[in-house]
């Protein structure tokens, strides 16, 4: 038995966590590589219109995918 209410532990990100999302998510999980990165929640500093993280992007092992698309789309006025 339970003390209460289930608790977040972690954040995960990445293409794999993507497929459960509907059919976009799958898309976008079948064409972008990159593996499933854990953010633990004490890692969380606060959250408003976005989540807040006590540490970087890079730290915690973000963004990567972001750096590799920019070159794909930094053409593209307003990018």
């Amino acid at each position: 038995m339970s003390d209460g209410p289930p608790r977040v532990t972690a954040i995960l990100v990445g293409p794999p966590v993507w497929r459960g999302r509907g059919q976009l998510g799958r898309l976008a999980s079948a064409l972008a590589t990159g593996e499933t990165v854990r953010v633990p929640w004490e890692e969380v500093d606060k959250i408003d219109a976005a989540v807040h993280l006590k540490k970087t992007a890079r730290e915690l092992r973000l963004g990567r995918g972001d750096d590799r698309a920019r070159r794909f789309v930094d053409w593209i006025p307003g990018s």
